[in-house]
């Protein structure tokens, strides 16, 4: 399912609150990011037994979700509009493929 969240919930794609809505849902993603670094992890031995090791659930996490979750949580919008300085044209460029056609 497709869902266009800027034509959901906002007239403007460039209005101030879909900035800070966009802002707030990329600063959500790179907390889980670290929270994920902390929480508990199962041991597979013994399903009963959680790890609380940050050490271990460090590694864990590194070689498992670590780079989705990074790679899903890079703020794109930014990073591209620093780079380029016309800002208006880039932007609704950038999300294009996330309108909906009336």
């Amino acid at each position: 399912m497709l869902l266009c969240w800027p034509s959901l919930f906002f007239n403007d794609d460039l209005s101030t609150r879909w900035i800070a809505f966009n802002c707030l849902s990329d600063t959500v993603f790179l907390l889980d990011i670290l929270v994920n670094f902390r929480t508990g992890i199962m041991n597979q031995d013994n399903s009963e037994q959680v790890i609380l090791d940050p050490g271990l659930i460090a590694r864990q996490y590194l070689r498992t979700w670590f780079f989705l979750d990074l790679i899903s949580s890079i703020p794109l919008d930014y990073i591209f509009l620093i780079f380029n300085q016309d800002y208006e044209e880039n932007y609704q460029l950038l999300h294009a493929g996330e309108r909906c056609e009336s």
